[in-house]
């Protein structure tokens, strides 16, 4: 299971006691940028001061717990900056729905954007 979380999730007692003591993430894996999430719609050049990291837990834990620890080394990674690298120009067009582009980006199209 892997769930995309604010940071602020790993925190409280209550969430402590009811999740991590009994069972633990196997991997947690932090953003160093920031990952701009906008509710119902994609900002292209979106900005946020949210941080997110992934948790993870391996299925079969005896045997995924060692092989996540060789792997990952403590069971926490840093996820590096890859924005800029993985983001493509036409994101837009395949990601589509309400989208706020600005006029000077390489995939605006007003054509191909109401189709």
């Amino acid at each position: 299971v892997a769930m995309l979380v604010r940071t602020q999730f790993l925190e409280t007692a209550d969430r402590y006691r009811q999740l991590y003591q009994k069972r633990p993430a196997d991997l947690i894996a932090q953003f160093v940028e920031r990952v701009p999430m906008h509710r119902g719609r994609w900002v292209v050049n979106g900005k946020t001061a949210t941080s997110y990291c992934w948790l993870v837990w391996l299925r079969h834990r005896e045997h995924a717990r060692s092989r996540a620890a060789s792997h990952f080394g403590q069971g926490f990674i840093w996820i590096p900056p890859c924005r800029q690298k993985l983001t493509r120009p036409d994101d837009v067009l395949r990601f589509g729905g309400c989208v706020d582009i600005p006029k000077k980006h390489k995939a605006w199209r007003p054509e191909r954007m109401a189709a």
